[in-house]
């Protein structure tokens, strides 16, 4: 299987594109997550800290 993919991405003239594409796109998804917590207002960080341990919202879909 990869030297299918290999032979197929060697007959390409820009292969080098593809893998430089995944990697900016790879990049700035995180950078763009990162800004975002930190510009995050700290009420609304310690809101979502405090989910896993909040025991005082109801739970109406309980399975059994």
């Amino acid at each position: 299987m990869l030297k299918f993919i290999k032979h197929s991405m060697l007959g390409m003239d820009d292969a080098a594109f593809y893998p430089m594409l995944a990697l900016l796109l790879f990049g700035s998804f995180f950078l763009g997550w990162l800004i975002y917590t930190l510009m995050m207002p700290k009420s609304d960080a310690e809101h979502f800290a405090n989910i896993p341990l909040d025991h005082t919202e109801s739970k109406t879909d309980q399975h059994e």
